[in-house]
């Protein structure tokens, strides 16, 4: 072992609790870079508090409850994400999956009772398959063209929601396609300009770019008449096992 490594596994040993834990000195970092890695990647990943629950909220589900369910299962998966694996890495639902998932119970007439145990035995499977080596080998006996076309079509997928929620593009009764919607409504100018904003604040490299983006789409809203003004800007969570207890 060299001088250098040595006095850094040294510092490592004497240093705090999440020195000794996380191993930072090892790895050449410390708890001031890794706390605004932190700040960083909550402000590039908060746009999926409000997407998120938005998007279940439109397939029938009760937005409060989604956003509560959505951030404990944050917490949860990222806190086991650090202490088993040690990888600065946050969990957060994918768009591409929740997509799907608020497609079965709105577009298929899927139960949301069905869709949760379609997710829990697809988790297990998932675990499974991963634990046994199995899924490294079926990832790559996909072609990587057939990878591309399949993140391509999702991507689509989710354009098309959004679109689709805006009235950009509507369709057609009686008919199997899509037409466009009244490009001259409101709603679709205030899309519009959400768009832009995100496409523009990315190629400035402003950090957060699409949080802010969102945020300067709501309050443009305001003056259009599309954003509602809460009643409260405090209050409780909603309880996930309330809801079930209702139901």
């Amino acid at each position: 072992m060299s001088k250098e490594t040595e006095g850094t596994a040294k510092r490592g040993a004497s240093g705090t609790w999440l020195d000794r834990q996380f191993h930072l000195a090892e790895h050449g970092t410390t708890v001031r870079t890794e706390i605004l890695a932190g700040i960083t990647t909550f402000v590039t990943m908060a746009y999926v508090l409000g997407t998120v629950p938005n998007i279940m909220a439109n397939a029938g589900l009760d937005r409060g409850v989604m956003l509560t369910s959505m951030i404990l299962l944050i917490i949860v998966t990222t806190v086991a994400m650090a202490l088993v694996t040690n990888r600065p890495f946050a969990l957060a639902p994918g768009l591409g999956s929740v997509a799907i998932v608020s497609g079965m119970i709105a577009n298929s007439g899927i139960s949301p009772e069905i869709t949760a145990g379609v997710i829990f035995w697809s988790g297990v499977i998932f675990i499974v398959i991963s634990y046994i080596g199995l899924r490294d080998a079926v990832v790559n006996a996909i072609p990587a063209s057939l990878k591309h076309a399949v993140s391509a079509g999702v991507g689509l997928f989710i354009a098309l929601l959004g679109c689709k929620n805006a009235g950009l593009i509507i369709a057609l009764e009686g008919k199997n396609n899509l037409a466009f919607g009244d490009l001259s409504s409101a709603s679709v100018l205030l899309a519009l300009i959400g768009f832009l904003l995100i496409l523009v604040t990315k190629q400035m490299k402003v950090p957060g770019y699409m949080i802010v983006s969102i945020l300067i789409t709501t309050l443009v809203g305001i003056p259009m008449g599309l954003t509602k003004m809460p009643e409260t800007f405090f209050m409780a969570p909603s309880s996930p096992l309330w809801a079930v207890y209702e139901d």
